[in-house]
């Protein structure tokens, strides 16, 4: 009996991001951080500690039961256009044994729960093989909370002038041609799109618009609030941000501050 659940998804993909790791223990906590920094840039409605810790599990697994000297783990995050969050992580091995018959583990048991885990926080979970048939994909698809606020979908194409002014004080190798405004819904006033991480420590530079036709560089210092969770990463975007947290239960005991 085939073990592959085909991807079911149909929506476009309004953001994307990837990139590879090495097939090693300390390649989790990696992408655990790069995986919070990316969906809280993106506003994404769902609750990202749920999404970060299924892609820690699935990275975990293909980094034990995949690895291959010189490989890497590839990790894709695809926000779709009604909300779905795709998490998928390759590896080289083309195949995913007793996949169909994944059963939670018993209590003395030390490892096996990522699927299971991935599952009890609403995912669905599937698997197929890559394009390239260079390994496998493990795809899991979460979808949006009813009712959840959406982020402002205002873009702004950055001007070329200041595209290349931004260059100088940034430590990225390129800058967007676009960008998208960061903040949750607010009333008409100033946009913000993050370019990169400034040279400045603890600094993003930003493009930041009124109107139509108004737009300049800005350097912003990084919010200081730093998550309730073991990692204890800061919020991604800046200081006195006019939006709420991505760790909620957290709000009462956390503050912006300059």
């Amino acid at each position: 009996m085939a073990s592959i659940e085909e991807p079911q998804t149909v929506a476009p993909v309004e953001q994307e991001w990837s990139l590879g790791y090495s097939m090693a223990s300390g390649s989790v906590p990696l992408a655990r951080i790069h995986a919070r920094r990316t969906l809280t840039l993106w506003q994404w409605a769902g609750d990202v500690e749920d999404a970060v810790l299924i892609l820690s599990e699935l990275v975990a697994n293909a980094v034990r039961y995949a690895g291959k000297p010189g490989t890497l783990a590839g990790v894709r995050l695809a926000m779709l256009e009604d909300g779905t969050l795709l998490i998928d992580v390759s590896d080289p091995m083309p195949a995913f044994p007793g996949f169909g018959s994944i059963v939670a583990p018993s209590p003395t048991e030390v490892s096996g729960r990522g699927i299971c885990l991935a599952r009890a926080l609403g995912a669905r979970v599937g698997w197929f093989l890559r394009a390239d048939g260079d390994g496998k994909t493990v795809r899991a698809e979460l979808p949006p909370p009813d009712g959840a606020v959406k982020r402002c979908t205002n873009w702004r194409r950055v001007p070329l002038d200041l595209a290349r002014e931004a260059r100088e004080p940034s430590t990225a190798p390129y800058i967007d041609r676009s960008v998208q405004c960061q903040l949750s819904a607010h009333d008409d006033g100033d946009h913000f799109g993050l370019l990169a991480d400034a040279s400045t420590c603890g600094a993003a530079l930003w493009l930041q618009w009124h109107g139509a036709d108004e737009a300049r560089l800005a350097v912003l210092p990084d919010c200081p609030v730093t998550a309730p969770g073991p990692d204890g990463e800061g919020c991604c975007l800046f200081a006195d941000h006019t939006m709420q947290h991505t760790w909620e239960d957290a709000l009462e005991e956390v503050s912006c501050t300059s």
